[in-house]
């Protein structure tokens, strides 16, 4: 129970303060602006619930329309936490929990837009720490399906399955050259991760030169729940 509580207070904690997320992100070329959105879970439930909003003001080669758009699918794309926080408030708790949707980054490349959201929460008395993204065309501003992203970056691979949850489950190649690239990219893949790499689904997005693979979040404290990448420009 101490675990659970500490874990809900480190949340609502780095929730506030920016330098528990990421300090640096492509988003020179982009005007934004984030704003709070508190959730009433109802008197009789003492959780907490916050998820931050992202509106896009302005951008560099984005017209009023593509602007227009994109912030539509970022409303979208923010209305699944809010159904899944709801959810989470009417399961049984036994004690603490909260759910909290944090702003990270929004990464600017060359045909993509791509927005990347953390979720920390406690529900049903089991953690979760996740990363969720948003990735728009910079043409039209409309939302890319992961699977569609993945092929246009990476044609010469399989095509990865597309999960109802907008993730990815990659093909044995696909994982063989994400293996390959992370451990030339940040130096290394821990021993052990790779059963578990093989057999999760991604959230996935594009940096230039990139496409960034987060796993699905299984257990607190893995060494193996961390950005992966897979090189696009070989």
């Amino acid at each position: 129970m101490n675990y659970i509580f500490n874990f809900v207070f480190i949340l609502a904690v780095c929730f506030f303060l920016p330098y528990c997320a990421a300090a640096s992100d492509r988003s020179a070329f982009i005007d934004y602006k984030v704003d709070t959105i508190k959730i009433d879970a109802g008197q009789s439930n003492p959780g907490k619930i916050y998820i931050q909003s992202v509106n896009v003001q302005s951008g560099n080669g984005l017209n009023g329309v593509v602007v227009k758009n994109i912030n539509s699918a970022l409303r979208v794309f923010l209305d699944e936490f809010k159904v899944d926080a709801n959810r989470c408030a009417k399961v049984m708790h036994t004690g603490p929990w909260g759910y909290y949707v944090k702003f990270e980054k929004v990464i600017y490349s060359r045909e993509y837009l791509s927005f990347v959201f953390e979720k920390q929460a406690v529900c049903a008395n089991s953690p979760i720490d996740d990363k969720e993204s948003l990735v728009v065309s910079r043409e039209s501003g409309f939302a890319v399906p992961k699977d569609k992203m993945f092929m246009t970056e990476l044609p010469h691979l399989i095509k990865p399955q597309l999960t109802t949850k907008g993730r990815l489950r990659l093909a044995d190649s696909a994982l063989d050259k994400m293996l390959k690239d992370s451990t030339k990219n940040l130096g290394g893949v821990r021993e052990g991760c790779d059963l578990f790499l093989r057999g999760t689904s991604y959230s996935a997005w594009v940096d230039w030169g990139t496409i960034i693979l987060y796993p699905e979040f299984i257990q607190s404290n893995s060494y193996c729940q961390k950005e992966y990448t897979i090189n696009t420009l070989e």
